[in-house]
């Protein structure tokens, strides 16, 4: 099932009448803006072009909806000649011809209440479609850009009432990062999230090649050997194979707390800390809930963990998001597990 991105922007939304009846009208998707996706470290921008091919489909098929919601009657549909959609260097407009169904969204659009515009979008399977690259704000602040140069599909554009609704972050919860983004960008965002240090600056990466240090959970780095300099992991694997700074043998230092070995998600071997994954158990709900999140983003990245284990592990974390109100795909990471044992059995 492809996935669905929502953004929602502060453009107005607008009724316009005419002989035919009253329009809902406004700009769904502006062109060169940059906006931030789960966090300001994280921002996107739609370069001209990118709904070109998307507008050009034979099967082209769009509804005009309010907040998004399939469980009314379309305000306007492109196949019934409803709504018209139109790219010019602004970006992406449409105008829907209401309904009378629709008498309530007319009326808070003349009123105001309702004054906001957006899309949901899919982008192409194979990744294509977009560009990263590292960038830095007018406050000397990093962020990763997503550039989309191409969507595939477009799903809907939506007069809102709320430009903060969570449709505009994707469906992003706080840490998250996009199944696209680069493995060495999201190292260094997911590093950054965990510091919460904007003085940081891109050299102090960590460029050690483990799984864990790659998608930026360098408390977790897997490589005993590990000597980056850079590496939040290097003091406690230290402290780990000499027993020092943690008061004993049954601790791991991460984030800046000794945790035993029932605070991670893969408990791995109490003779080897390193086999301690994910840990989601913190001295603060806080703290906790962040870990709990980044674990979500690295579990697919697991290796060397018995099925059983994992499979544990994963019924665990799915009841950690729930009781924090973190929304997981579970579609999309079943079958990215599906992928990796289909993997792991061809080598």
């Amino acid at each position: 099932m492809p996935k669905i991105e929502r953004r929602i922007f502060t453009e107005e939304a607008r009724a316009e009448s005419s002989g035919k009846g009253t329009y809902a009208a406004g700009l769904a998707a502006p062109h060169g803006n940059i906006y931030p996706i789960g966090g300001p470290q994280i921002r996107e921008t739609l370069q001209r072009g990118c709904f070109d091919s998307a507008l050009r489909r034979s099967d082209l098929d769009v509804r005009c909806t309010y907040n998004h919601s399939r469980e009314r009657v379309p305000l306007g549909r492109t196949t019934a000649g409803t709504l018209k959609l139109r790219v010019d260097d602004e970006g992406l407009h449409y105008r829907a011809l209401l309904p009378q169904s629709a008498d309530d969204v007319k009326e808070a659009l003349e009123r105001g209440d309702v004054r906001h515009s957006s899309f949901a979008f899919v982008m192409p399977d194979d990744g294509s479609g977009q560009e990263w690259s590292d960038e830095t704000d007018e406050d000397g602040q990093p962020y990763a850009l997503r550039t989309i140069t191409q969507i595939e599909s477009l799903h809907d554009v939506s007069v809102v009432d709320d430009p903060a609704n969570a449709a505009s972050t994707a469906e992003l919860a706080g840490r998250s990062f996009l199944d696209s983004m680069p493995a060495e960008l999201r190292s260094r965002y997911a590093s950054r999230a965990i510091d919460d240090d904007p003085a940081d600056s891109f050299d102090d990466t960590c460029d050690c090649d483990c799984a864990e240090c790659i998608a930026g959970a360098c408390d977790d780095c897997s490589d005993p050997d590990c000597t980056d300099e850079n590496c939040r992991c290097a003091q406690s694997m230290q402290n780990s194979r000499s027993g020092a700074g943690d008061g004993g043998k049954d601790t791991k230092k991460v984030d800046g707390e000794e945790l035993p070995q029932s605070a991670f998600l893969i408990h791995g071997s109490s003779d080897d800390k390193a086999s301690w994954k994910l840990p989601v158990r913190f001295s603060t709900l806080a703290k906790s809930e962040k870990h709990v999140r980044l674990a979500i983003d690295l579990f697919s990245t697991l290796k060397d963990v018995p099925e059983d284990e994992k499979t544990r592990a994963w019924k665990e974390l799915e009841a950690l998001a729930e009781k924090y109100g973190i929304k997981i795909d579970n579609e999309d990471d079943a079958r990215a597990r599906e992928l990796d044992l289909e993997l792991a059995a061809l080598d």
